[in-house]
C-alpha cells in the first residue's frame, strides 16, 4: 500500500494497484467467519480421487487450505493482481505442498484447461459477478466440461428470492469497516458510499470507498471503487444448470446443510447429468 496522500484513486475491484486487491485479506479476515465454509470444502475434496478446481480464487484462501490438507488444487481467477496475492502464499509451505497448487489467470466464463476435475468450486459469491445469462450460462458449460464423471461442483451464492428486500436508490444504509493492520499503527477504512438496485436485472451496483490512513492520523491514500453483482432465485439457478447438462443435487442455506430460506444465502450442489 501506498504511503503518500493524493486525490482519491478511481478503480474497479481487484484492478491491479488497488486497494480493494491489497487490503482484501486484512478485510476478508476481519468480517467473515470462514470456518464453516472452509470445512465444507475439507470434506468434500478429502479422500477423493482427482484434483479440484477453485474458480474466483481470489488471493488462494480455499486453494491453499485444500492444498495444505493433502489436495491437488487449481486455482483460476480474472484479476493478475489477486492471483499475485495467492502466489506470495507460497513462501514458507514445504515443496510438497507447493506442488499440490497451481495458479492460472482466466474468465470462469471463458476457461479451457484441458483436464477434468473431481471436484468445481465455486466459493464465496463468485458466481454473482457474472450479470448476464449468458455469462451464468457458459461458466456453467465450461463447468461441465471440466467436471470428470461422477465429479461433484458446489456454488456458494448471494440469493435473492424476494427483491423487495434490497432497498431502492440511495435510502440504504451506508456500512463501513475500519480495521488496524496488525503490529502497524496503519489502519483501513472501507465504507459503502452507494448503491443502485435494478430489479428488472437483477443488479446490484456499489461504489465503494478504500481510505489508507494513520490510526488517528493523517490519510495517506483513499481509492474509490466499483462492482456490479447480480443475484439469481433458486429455480433460475436450476433452470440454468439443466440448460448446460448439470442438475442440482442439494441446496443449502449455509455449510451446516440447513435447508433454504428466503434469509440466506445458498449453496448449490452440482452434477452432471449423463443424460443430458
Amino acid at each position: 500500500m501506498t504511503s503518500s496522500a493524493a486525490e482519491p484513486l478511481r478503480f474497479s475491484f481487484y484492478d491491479t494497484g488497488s486497494l480493494s486487491v491489497a487490503a482484501y485479506d486484512l478485510i476478508e479476515d476481519t468480517v467473515r467467519n470462514y470456518g464453516e465454509d472452509a470445512a465444507f470444502y475439507l470434506d468434500l475434496c478429502r479422500g477423493v480421487k482427482g484434483a479440484a478446481l477453485d474458480l474466483g480464487t481470489g488471493t488462494g484462501r480455499v486453494a491453499w487450505a485444500l492444498a495444505d490438507a493433502g489436495c491437488e488444487v487449481v486455482g483460476l481467477d480474472l484479476s493478475q493482481a489477486m492471483l499475485d496475492r495467492a502466489e506470495a502464499k507460497r513462501a514458507g509451505r514445504p515443496p510438497e505442498i507447493l506442488a499440490r497448487c497451481r495458479f492460472v489467470q482466466g474468465d470462469m466464463a471463458a476457461f479451457e484447461l484441458g483436464r477434468t476435475f473431481a471436484r468445481i468450486l465455486i466459493p464465496f459469491r463468485s458466481f454473482n459477478h457474472l450479470t448476464t445469462p449468458e455469462q451464468q450460462i457458459a461458466c456453467l458449460r465450461a463447468v461441465r466440461r471440466h467436471l470428470a464423471p461422477g465429479g461433484v461442483a458446489v456454488a456458494h451464492l448471494f440469493m435473492l428470492d424476494r427483491p423487495d428486500q434490497i432497498d431502492s436508490a440511495e435510502t440504504v444504509d451506508r456500512p463501513h469497516l475500519r480495521v488496524r493492520a496488525a503490529g502497524t499503527d496503519r489502519m483501513i477504512h472501507w465504507q459503502v458510499l452507494s448503491r443502485r438496485v435494478d430489479l428488472l436485472e437483477q443488479v446490484l451496483e456499489q461504489e465503494v470507498s478504500y481510505t489508507w490512513r494513520v490510526v488517528d492520523g493523517p490519510v495517506l491514500r483513499q481509492d474509490l471503487e466499483s462492482f456490479r453483482i447480480g443475484w439469481i432465485g433458486r429455480r433460475e439457478m436450476a433452470h440454468l444448470a439443466a440448460r448446460c447438462g448439470l442438475r442440482v443435487t442439494a441446496e443449502y442455506a449455509d455449510f451446516a446443510g440447513s435447508p433454504p430460506r428466503l434469509d440466506a444465502d445458498h449453496v448449490v450442489v452440482l452434477e452432471r447429468d449423463e443424460a443430458a
